[in-house]
């Protein structure tokens, strides 16, 4: 099915399978149930609460939920604008986010969480009442923001409307079809984009059952207590599953995404009598442009049908799409830069077949992205180990690895070695250097004299 909004969604399910499940969720250690019938009456009851509320923009800041998606859902449909917060960031870091969006409503399920915001949201409130904020002027009415990740770089709010992440479902669902049999489990963060449009609103759309997990303490549990048909990942979560011994027959399909990932994992997982597809997407697309086709090699990819791609003679990739955002949030420089008459620079390097197959190469830009889809920008950090060890360097990733290699003879090894080891000491697990090389040669560079990161 396709619809443009997700009021016609919840009220074609509501009407047409009103006695199916819609979400499914753990209480004590049981699974329970939202029928579609009892959801679309929660969400309409929501929605004329908060259309009544004087107030702008809704926050999610929770982990996932039927009341996460309830809230989600009815704030939309309300004509809110509605920000998507990560629940794993501390209050702290949240509240520069819920202003530079104006969060004056937040959904929040830790009430500690919510008294430390609450002066933050009546300050936002109170900014929109001074500005004459009317309920039929609300900007970005019923329009998502995501943020995009960074380490360095604060990360930047894409908005999303319901018909470019409706449009998204549609198209994937043309390469990887979703059945009301089936049953897929939700193990990522909703507020990322593959997370919400392929663990939730994807299903959600087709008619297929939610399942919602319990965090990562339950991974291996929920897959025995659910027993999904369709499992989206991140890399690093499939070889989890893969290690552990959790991924079983009851799967026919998993939809790997966000991040690069290594061929023997997914032909690990494709060795089990699975399906698996490999996919590749953006924030500011909606999340899913391409996918791999089933038997095929899972990095050469095609284009979901409403997915125009070019390749330039740098090599980054281009795309016009159905699901394309809006822009980012209040800044219109930086959407100028990325969005011009519609088409996206996505700062990926990419090869493409005769046939329309891409293959995704690496980054134009200067960012390593890891399998778990955590993010290091590295000019700043290639300056401070430049200065340290007094010859270039650069950052690579050797076999999931993040690697540094610098140019000089291997009797600076031990000096780059030192330099690195002090580094991390200052650097989370998931974003500290594992190996350091040597190279001899200068690095390769395009005709601009931009690093050709991936081919070191």
């Amino acid at each position: 099915m396709r619809f443009d909004n997700f009021s016609q969604m919840i009220a074609y399910h509501g009407a047409k399978n009103a006695q199916r499940t819609a979400v499914l969720f753990a209480e004590h250690n049981e699974v329970r149930e939202v029928r579609w019938e009892d959801f679309a009456k929660a969400v309409e009851q929501k929605v004329q609460k908060l259309r009544i509320m004087d107030n702008s923009c809704v926050g999610l800041y929770a982990d996932p939920s039927p009341a996460w998606i309830l809230h989600l859902f009815a704030a939309a449909i309300a004509g809110k604008r509605v920000v998507l917060l990560d629940p794993a960031l501390p209050p702290e870091a949240v509240e520069p986010l819920m202003a530079d969006t104006g969060v004056d409503f937040l959904f929040c399920d830790r009430p500690e969480r919510l008294q430390k915001l609450r002066p933050a949201v009546q300050r936002n409130l109170l900014a929109y009442k001074e500005r004459g904020g009317k309920k039929q002027d609300v900007e970005c009415a019923g329009e998502l923001l995501f943020y995009t990740s960074g380490t360095t770089r604060q990360g930047k709010a894409v908005v999303l409307s319901q018909k470019a992440l409706c449009s998204s479902c549609w198209n994937g669902q043309q390469l990887l079809p979703a059945t009301r049999q089936d049953v897929v489990l939700s193990l990522l963060p909703l507020n990322h984009v593959f997370g919400f449009v392929c663990c939730m609103l994807w299903p959600l759309s087709q008619g297929a059952a939610v399942a919602i997990g319990r965090g990562a303490r339950y991974y291996g549990e929920d897959l025995m207590l659910f027993r999904p048909s369709v499992l989206p990942v991140v890399p690093t979560l499939l070889k989890y599953l893969l290690q552990v011994g959790r991924i079983n027959e009851n799967l026919r399909a998993i939809l790997v995404g966000a991040g690069p990932a290594q061929a023997e994992i997914l032909e690990a997982a494709a060795r089990k009598g699975i399906e698996v597809r490999f996919g590749y997407g953006l924030t500011e697309t909606a999340s899913g442009l391409a996918m791999s086709a089933r038997g095929e090699d899972p990095f050469l990819m095609t284009p979901c049908p409403e997915v125009q791609l070019r390749v330039d003679e740098e090599g980054q990739l281009y795309v016009r799409t159905t699901c394309m955002m809006d822009g980012y949030y209040h800044l219109p420089g930086d959407t100028g830069r990325v969005l011009k008459d519609g088409e996206l620079a996505t700062g990926d390097l990419a090869e493409q077949e005769e046939d329309g197959r891409i293959r995704i190469l690496g980054r134009v830009d200067d960012v390593i992205v890891f399998p778990n889809g955590q993010k290091v920008f590295c000019p700043d950090l290639e300056k401070t180990l430049a200065r340290k060890i007094g010859t270039q360097v650069a950052l690579t990733v050797r076999e999931g690895q993040l690697t540094l290699v610098a140019v000089g003879d291997h009797r600076m090894l031990q000096e780059a070695q030192d330099a690195v080891d002090e580094e991390n000491r200052h650097r989370t697990r998931e974003q500290q250097i594992i190996r350091v090389e040597m190279r001899d040669e200068p690095f390769p560079r395009t005709a601009n004299g931009k690093l050709r990161r991936f081919m070191i």
